[in-house]
Order: C-alpha cells, then structure tokens, then sequence
C-alpha cells in the first residue's frame, strides 16, 4: 500500500512538471509578459550634499551644477566665472537586461556629449536598484531662456521689489537662484542577444541648475558708474559665453524615415516611426547600425510590438502603455557588422579589377538588408516603414 501511495504521488509531480513547461513553451501571452519585467532602463536626478551660500543662508551644492556669476561693476552681474571649470551632475541609474542576455555597454548622455561606463560583461544586471553616479560634463548654459548673468538680474529685481533693500545691498550679499528643468540627462543600456544582434534601452530625465549670484566688494564700497568701453566689453562677453556654450539642439537622426501613413479614425496606433544611425554607411569595419524608433497613438492603450530584419531575426516581444493619445520611444535593436572575410575581399585580385581600383568596377555593399517594427497588438495595425541599410567595409 505504501509504495502505491508513493508512486501515485511521484506520477502526479511529474505531470504537474510535463503540464507546466508545456504552458510556458506554448507561446502563452504570459511568458512574454514575465520576461517583460526583467528588463529595466531606468535615469533620475540624484540628491546632492548642501552647503550654505553667503549672508542669505541660502543653499547650493558642494559639488555639482553650479554656474558662479559676479560683478563688476556693482551695480548689474556680468560676468561668468566658472566657464572653464566644467558641471557635476549627480544622477541615479538601473538596468537589467530580460531574459538570458547579458549587459553589453551602458552609457550616460551628458551636456557635452556621452560617457561609458564600467560594466561587467557576464552579467545580467547593470545595476537592479539604482547606482549614484557623479559625472564630470563640460560647461554648457542651461536650457533656461536666458543667461546667467541675465538670470541674476531678473533674480535682483525681484528681490529688490519684495524688499527694502537696494540693488547694491543685495549685490553686497550675493543669493542663489535654482531651475529646475535645466540640462537634459541620458543612460542608455546595451544587451547582447545573439545572432550579431543587441538591443537597446535608453531613459532619460532632467538636472537642475544653481546660478549663485556672487556677493560684490564693489558694491560693499559703494557702486561707481560703468564706463561706455566696460558696457561693451561686458556686451561682449556676454555675446561669446551666448555663443560658444549655448547648449545644443537636438540633431535629426540620419536615416529616420517618415511615419507610417495615419490609419482610419479609431484604431489606436497612428504612427510608427522607424531609422537607422547609419543608413548608407561606408568606412572602416566593424561597425554598429543603431536601429531607433517611435509608437504614436491616438488614445489610451497598450502596444505589443518587436524589431524584425530581412533573414527573419527578431528582437523580443515589448509592451507600451499609454494613458492618453501621444508618442513614446521604443526599445532599440543595433547590430555589429565585421569585416569581410578575407577570401572574399581578395576574389578576383589576380585578374587586375580589384573593386574600387581607378578605372575598375566600384565596389558594391558587404551587407544590405532592412529592419521594421512589426506591432502584435492590437492585430490590426500594419508594420512600419522599412529602415534600409547598406555598408561598405573600406
């Protein structure tokens, strides 16, 4: 009876075993969902160590986005001081690649430019909560409307219309004036999931600004009158700080294709947006073709969709959610293209028409193909516009 018992009891394991590796093979709509959750990109603004600022007891950070502004004069700010010195940023970032894949690369997009950071290639996980980072970028001006030095000026008549102080008492004291929404900040995480093929995931927040307004010995001793030659020499300086630091506008991705045509009133996807970094590439190999894109909608709802070439890779299965009509990046699919192998690009040397010899045939693509974004959900929207591509390995 015993072993009977036991038996029974070891079939029913069993079963339960076959059943549920057979529910998650079977391409149920929930396996994708679960390894949807692994897969996390994720930026936000860090909290910076304080310090107090002149007489005001105002704060501003020991080390971090600080733009110092001073006087001349007295009587107006003028002047940048700290425009060599460059900005640190603060800034919390997680990632973690979904399924099986391991971290490839992760990058911070900064002011000036992108940083690499360290990874450990044979994990999953950059980071599964987030990592603080400080990071050094060169100086740029804020995205905020206007200068710093103008910043402080319309700072100081505020103060002085709220007050009784004078200008030049305020001047004498020096205060601190933060935007919040002043630089744009970026992390984008790297997975490598095989077939030459990687995906992409970018997130990105926004850093504030403090512009300390410094206090002035010039008008601690009383404020003296600005010569005309000083007035333009501060114009002056005012235009090149305008000029060399103003912060850069976003650039059109090379090779973006338009968006697909608007579908009938009332389906929920509107647009899909689709391109390559490099469209027509010609240069030096190995090179990485950068695949990024856009879902729109015209409602509230959710979007299942995947990357897919030519020779039927594809990337994983992705969700989006949106809770009203708009736009939302995807996740990206890039690929690494080597050289050509060695008896290929040495075929027919003998023969004196080498590819791109002066007077010889010109040398045609080492690769070619396209990528699209292919919506499973909701079934009646159509595929994107294909993102074509060619490389030719120099």
């Amino acid at each position: 009876m015993t072993l009977s018992r036991a038996f029974a009891a070891l079939t029913a394991r069993a079963a339960a075993l076959v059943f549920s590796i057979a529910f998650l093979g079977s391409g149920s709509l929930f396996a994708p969902a679960f390894a949807q959750e692994l897969d996390i990109v994720d930026i936000r603004s860090g909290k910076y160590k304080m310090t107090e600022y002149g007489e005001t007891g105002e704060e501003i950070p020991r080390k971090g986005p600080v733009i110092e502004v001073y006087s001349n004069s007295g009587i107006a700010y003028d002047t940048i001081a700290n425009d060599n010195e460059g900005l640190w940023f603060t800034l919390g970032v997680k990632g973690r690649c979904a399924g099986n894949q391991r971290v490839g690369k992760a990058e911070l997009s900064l002011p000036d430019g992108n940083q690499s950071l360290k990874v450990n290639k044979r994990r999953q996980s950059y980071s599964r909560s987030f990592k603080t980072i400080t990071a050094r970028s060169g100086f740029l001006l804020p995205d905020i409307g206007r200068t710093p030095m103008q910043a402080c000026m319309k700072e100081l008549n505020r103060r002085v219309a709220g007050s009784n102080l004078s200008r030049e008492e305020w001047i004498e004291r020096g205060f601190v004036v933060k935007y919040d929404d002043a630089y744009k900040l970026g992390f984008a995480l790297t997975c490598n999931q095989g077939r030459g093929w990687n995906q992409f995931g970018e997130a990105e927040t926004s850093a504030p600004v403090w512009i300390a307004c410094q206090p002035s010995k010039v008008a601690a001793g009383g404020a003296r009158e600005v010569a005309p030659a000083e007035t333009a020499e501060i114009r002056s300086e005012t235009r090149r700080l305008t000029r060399l630091t103003k912060p850069a506008q976003p650039a059109e991705q090379e090779g973006l294709a338009e968006p697909a045509a608007l579908p009938e009133m009332g389906q929920l996807v509107s647009g899909l947006t689709l391109g390559a970094d490099k469209e027509n590439y010609r240069g030096r190999c190995p090179v990485a073709l950068r695949f990024s894109g856009a879902v729109s909608v015209s409602r509230a709802g959710r979007v299942r969709y995947r990357l897919a070439d030519h020779e039927g890779n594809a990337s994983p299965v992705r969700s989006l959610k949106f809770v009203s009509a708009g736009s939302q990046n995807i996740v990206g699919w890039s690929r690494a293209f080597a050289s050509p192998a060695a008896a290929s690009a040495n075929a027919g040397t003998d023969a004196g028409t080498d590819a791109g010899t002066e007077g010889g045939p010109e040398k045609g693509p080492d690769y070619e193909g396209w990528v699209q974004i292919e919506v499973i959900e909701p079934s009646d929207a159509q595929p994107s516009d294909r993102a074509d591509y060619t490389i030719v390995c120099e």
